[in-house]
C-alpha cells in the first residue's frame, strides 16, 4: 500500500520539484534527511511493529549522462564509497539516470557526446558496464517526466518481483527483518578458513552442507564458535570474524566496540574498529564497571557524575 511507507531525500539532494510534485500529487508524504547513502529510500510502516527503515532498495538520481561521467570518472572514489557504504547496509542500488529525447535506453549512449568532457558515448558505456560488474548497482535511464513515478515504483515494490533493464532481467535477493529494519544478509568466504562464510548479520555457516555453526559466549558475554584446522580445534570470535571480513581497517586497531553495548549483536552495523582508550570510555561502559565493583565490595564510593 503505497500510504504504508514515506519516501526519504536526502538533504545533500538539491530539491527537484519536478520529482515532489509527482509525490504530492499521488499524496505519498516526503522528508528531507540525511541519508546513509544515495538520494532517495524507504520509511515503512508494520501494524504491531510502527516504522522501520527499509535498507532493502537505495536509488541515486544522476541529473544527466554528463553528471553521471563525472562521477564515474573524476569522482570515481566517492562513487565507490558511497556504492559499497550502501551494500554493508545490505542494499540493493540503483542508479535513475534522466535521459532525453536522444537517450532513451542504456543502449542509446553509445551516441551520446558532450562538448564539457571528452569522454565519448561508447567509451562511457564501457565504464558503466564495468562498474555494474565490480559494484552491483544498476542503471536505468528514465526521463525527466516520469523519474519521480519511478521513484515512487520501486520504493514500493511494484518492481519487486523482477525488474528489467535492456534485456536484463534482474531478480532481487531475499531480505530479512533484523533489528527494526529490512537487511539483505550478504554472505562472504572466511578469510580465516575458506571452507566457512560469514555473513553480515553475524552468522556462520558452513560452505559445502549450508549448515549455520552454534556459538557459545565465553565469561565475558563475547560469542564464539569452534572450527577444525589441520584437525585441531580452533576458536574464533563471532564480532572479530565479521569485522575482519566486512569492515575496512586502515589504522590497524586492535579492537573492536559493540555501539549499541550488546554483545550478542554481531551484526556489522553493530561493529567498529577501535583503540583501547575509546572502547574503554565508550556508552556506559565505565560506570558499569564501577557498579560491579561497588556490588562485590571493591570499592563502595558512589559513582561520580563524570562517569556518566
Amino acid at each position: 500500500m503505497l500510504n504504508d511507507f514515506v519516501i526519504l531525500t536526502d538533504t545533500r539532494q538539491q530539491r527537484e520539484n519536478h520529482i515532489t510534485k509527482i509525490f504530492d500529487k499521488q499524496g505519498i508524504i516526503h522528508i528531507r534527511t540525511g541519508l546513509p547513502s544515495a538520494d532517495y529510500m524507504a520509511l515503512r510502516y508494520e501494524q504491531g511493529k510502527g516504522f522501520y527503515l527499509d535498507y532493502s532498495v537505495l536509488i541515486d538520481t544522476k541529473k544527466d549522462l554528463l553528471e553521471l561521467c563525472g562521477n564515474l570518472t573524476k569522482d570515481h572514489d566517492r562513487l565507490v564509497r558511497e556504492i559499497d557504504k550502501g551494500h554493508e547496509l545490505g542494499c540493493e542500488e540503483f542508479v535513475f539516470i534522466i535521459g532525453d529525447t536522444k537517450i532513451k535506453t542504456i543502449d542509446d549512449i553509445k551516441k551520446w557526446s558532450s562538448p564539457h568532457t571528452k569522454v565519448k558515448g561508447y567509451v562511457l558505456l564501457k565504464i558503466m558496464q564495468t562498474f555494474k560488474e565490480h559494484h552491483n548497482c544498476k542503471f536505468v535511464i528514465v526521463s525527466k517526466k516520469e523519474v519521480g513515478n519511478k521513484v515512487i515504483d520501486l520504493l514500493s515494490k511494484k518492481w519487486y518481483n523482477k525488474f528489467v533493464i535492456g534485456n536484463a532481467v534482474i531478480i532481487p535477493y531475499t531480505y530479512t527483518y533484523y533489528g527494526g529494519v529490512i537487511m539483505k544478509e550478504i554472505w562472504k568466504q572466511m578469510k580465516e578458513h575458506n571452507k566457512y562464510e560469514v555473513s553480515n548479520l553475524g552468522k556462520i555457516r558452513n560452505i559445502k552442507t549450508q549448515r549455520i555453526l552454534k556459538t557459545t559466549k565465553n565469561n565475558k558475554g563475547y560469542e564464539r564458535f569452534i572450527i577444525y584446522i589441520n584437525k585441531k580445534p580452533t576458536c574464533f570470535y563471532v564480532h572479530r570474524v565479521v569485522a575482519n571480513n566486512f569492515l575496512d581497517n586502515p589504522n590497524n586497531y586492535k579492537e573492536i566496540n559493540h555501539k549499541n553495548e550488546n554483545k550478542n549483536d554481531n551484526s556489522v552495523f553493530n561493529l567498529e574498529w577501535c583503540n583501547g582508550i575509546y572502547n574503554l570510555l565508550y556508552g556506559t561502559r565505565i560506570e558499569r564497571i564501577l557498579s560491579t565493583k561497588r556490588k562485590k565490595g571493591i570499592i563502595k564510593w558512589k559513582l561520580l557524575s563524570f562517569c556518566r
